[in-house]
């Protein structure tokens, strides 16, 4: 196994990954796991410029030009956090990284894979996570689960057909990558889905 991980939790809006991140985040430095918990888009000051234009609701990004924010904002989260945080022998833990981008900008907005195939082998080469964790629940969920966080630009400016699209473009990359992926059924109870979680990841704690 890859040491130290590198873990991605993926799925869509109020999929509840983002708890489930903090509950994983908590029980590995129970056990005195060196983690760093991060996010995307952000998760450095230069990238976290770039989620304030992002999710704005006011902002009418042309799918392209999102993908290219998206983009530089991971290029320097890559640089400024996670590439640091590996070489110093910690776990990263980040909500979304480059599924989401095939899920959302590709599937959801419709670009070609080409340009993203471009995009992300330029920015993220060979530095990708080694498991990914895709909740997964029906798309209506989106739109009749409490918000996880304030900044809803997903949730106010799609309909239920995209949500259905990046659902299944999720669903795509787990198929393409079984090894890497593990899909959670996010309509679980939210203390199984933490044991489930912690199962898979004791392979990296033996």
């Amino acid at each position: 196994m890859p040491s130290p991980p590198f873990i991605t939790f993926e799925g869509l809006d109020n999929s509840g990954k983002t708890t489930q991140m903090s509950r994983i985040v908590a029980w590995l430095r129970e056990r005195g796991t060196d983690v760093v918990a991060t996010r995307e888009p952000g998760g450095s000051p230069q990238a976290e410029q770039l989620r304030h234009l992002l999710v704005s609701p006011s902002q009418g990004w042309h799918p392209l030009s999102a993908l290219l924010l998206f983009s530089a904002a991971r290029n320097e989260h890559l640089h400024a956090v996670i590439k640091p945080a590996l070489e110093k022998g910690a776990w990263v833990l980040c909500d979304r990284f480059i599924d989401s981008t095939y899920a959302y900008q590709g599937a959801g907005e419709g670009i070609a894979k080409a340009p993203i195939d471009a995009v992300s082998q330029a920015v993220v080469g060979t530095m990708m996570p080694t498991r990914t964790f895709i909740f997964d629940m029906p798309a209506e969920h989106v739109f009749s689960r409490p918000q996880e966080k304030a900044e809803a630009r997903y949730e106010t400016a799609k309909d239920l057909s995209f949500f259905q699209r990046v659902r299944e473009g999720l669903l795509a990359r787990a198929a393409q990558d079984k090894q890497r992926c593990v899909i959670i059924d996010a309509t679980q109870p939210i203390d199984t889905i933490t044991q489930d979680i912690q199962t898979s990841l004791k392979d990296y704690l033996s």
